[in-house]
């Protein structure tokens, strides 16, 4: 991964088990203000459960108390690693049709989660930086 989208990588990832009920997923998002978590068993990413997936469930069932991480994650999540770059990653993101996905190390460790508005907001400022350094030769 370039060094600027590392920068970009949240390094520090909220994780659940597949057991972990809906409120308590809800309290991890409140907790680390974010809007998914990872879901992992015995230390393998086994799913991603997001803030669509836990409003959904409120929506779709009778009881979502009793609702658990495993009733509604994504499983088997894509991963991304850590040393490839922003086009690589936009491209994996854009074939499986997600915003978000886990970032893994060469063993397959979790490392960080990175988004789609992560890489915009990396890309316009790269551009905001492409922009001044035309504005001042010209």
């Amino acid at each position: 991964m370039t060094q600027s989208l590392s920068k970009r990588v949240h390094r520090e990832v909220a994780t659940v088990t597949p057991v972990t009920s809906v409120p308590q997923i809800v309290e991890e998002m409140a907790e680390w203000d974010v809007g998914d978590v990872i879901v992992v068993d015995d230390g393998d990413i086994v799913g991603i459960v997001t803030d669509r997936d836990v409003a959904l469930a409120m929506r779709d069932s009778p009881d979502p108390i009793a609702v658990t991480a495993d009733d509604i994650m994504t499983r088997d999540p894509i991963t991304v690693q850590e040393e490839w770059g922003t086009a690589r990653i936009v491209d994996e993101l854009r074939e499986a049709g997600v915003r978000r996905a886990p970032v893994v190390d060469d063993e397959g460790d979790l490392v960080g989660v990175v988004s789609l508005d992560d890489i915009l907001v990396l890309l316009g400022r790269e551009a905001g930086s492409v922009a001044d350094l035309v504005e001042e030769q010209a």
